[in-house]
């Protein structure tokens, strides 16, 4: 599967450079631009899909949503920097090219009578002005951040999907948390779930998504420590409301198996594996095949694997990992590739049958030399040095 959605990428990749090379006259032109683009960022290289998007006709349909996306791109390339000289340049071209969006879209709206378009165009200045907002916070402005995000009147738009509210309430609470207002912040939860309950798993759920996001995205880049802070900061006092609210209310059967797995990841990636496992347990009566879950519990297992119950544990832990890496990388790259590789640190830990350790990353590295990522490889290389 992994083998079949890379040669799918890369015809994607061919189609779309043969078409934005050779065919620049068709009526379509700029919608591939920004259909290219889209797929650039979500690769995360970010120079071509800005350059994409630079490329959109400015007087083309597509135009207000190009100047948007490459507010986008400047915000995720913004977050993935580390350099202070680069974070500040890369601030300066968001506040422009957030400017520039907004005049673009507000040109765009006074243009259209079309109802989808206008709404469409509408919750795109919504994301817009959040994004200001976050910017403010980013540079210790919460209070001008507080007044933007109010002056949206969010809760008047009952069409704004569930994921633009979280995101401001996200930014928000980020608001509160640099005033240095924690209460203020964990009250901002409770409003939303006291004041509509009935949207509270839409916005709840893209909402944990998003802060669990970055947290795997710090993860990634190796800062452990940072990726243990945010998730303790914010995921944790999040999912305890949640998880609070599910318990003592009448939640739907459908919010609660939407949220559970989601209260449990963040538990775990809070380092709460005791609270994470039984969370996990009670979301797998409802849906016992579930990757995400047989995953976490695993890695609840594989951390709470101490004293007495160590081997008991990792036992435990060691079948559903097989589980995982049996039904192969369709289940999803980090799950397949984190199962691989804690199968040979069970293995490394009890000291048991450690001479399948070598070989099985021998045959691992045959199916992709890089072993699922950066982050992973680093833990097969360890492995391999010390059992060579």
């Amino acid at each position: 599967l992994r083998q079949h959605e890379s040669q799918a990428l890369s015809v994607l990749h061919d189609g779309l450079e043969i078409m934005l090379s050779q065919f620049t006259n068709i009526r379509s032109i700029n919608h591939w631009r920004v259909v290219a683009g889209q797929l650039a960022l979500s690769e995360s290289r970010f120079d071509a899909a800005l350059d994409h998007f630079q490329r959109v006709d400015a007087r083309s349909d597509q135009a207000a949503e190009a100047a948007f996306l490459q507010v986008q791109v400047l915000r995720r390339a913004l977050r993935a920097e580390d350099d202070s000289q680069s974070i500040e340049r890369l601030r300066q071209e968001l506040r422009s090219s957030a400017d520039q969006a907004d005049e673009a879209l507000r040109t765009a709206l006074g243009a259209t009578a079309v109802a989808e378009r206008t709404q469409r165009l509408r919750t795109r200045l919504v994301e817009l002005q959040i994004i200001k907002a976050d910017l403010h916070v980013q540079q210790g402005d919460a209070d001008t951040a507080l007044r933007i995000i109010d002056g949206l009147n969010l809760d008047d738009d009952a069409r704004l999907p569930g994921g633009v509210i979280a995101e401001a309430l996200q930014v928000r609470i980020a608001a509160h948390r640099t005033l240095g207002q924690p209460r203020e912040a964990q009250r901002e939860a409770d409003r939303y779930i006291e004041a509509a309950p009935q949207r509270a798993a839409a916005v709840l759920a893209p909402w944990l998504d998003s802060i669990k996001q970055q947290v795997h995205d710090l993860l990634d880049a190796h800062d452990d420590t940072a990726a243990l802070e945010l998730a303790q900061a914010e995921l944790e006092p999040l999912a305890r409301r949640i998880e609070h609210w599910l318990n003592n209310s009448n939640a739907a059967s459908q919010h609660k198996s939407a949220l559970l797995p989601r209260v449990a990841d963040a538990y775990r990636l809070s380092g709460q594996y005791g609270d994470a496992l039984a969370v996990y347990d009670r979301a797998l009566r409802e849906q016992p095949n579930a990757v995400q879950l047989i995953y976490g519990r695993a890695e609840c297992l594989f951390h709470l694997a101490e004293g007495e119950s160590r081997q008991q544990r990792l036992g435990e832990a060691m079948l559903l990992y097989r589980r995982i890496t049996t039904a192969g990388s369709g289940v999803g790259e980090r799950h397949y590739w984190h199962a691989h590789l804690r199968s040979l640190e069970i293995l490394d830990r009890i000291n048991r049958n450690t001479q399948q350790i070598v070989p099985q990353i021998q045959r691992l590295r045959q199916r992709d030399p890089e072993l699922g990522g950066e982050r992973f490889r680093r833990g097969f290389d360890r492995l391999q040095a010390k059992h060579s």
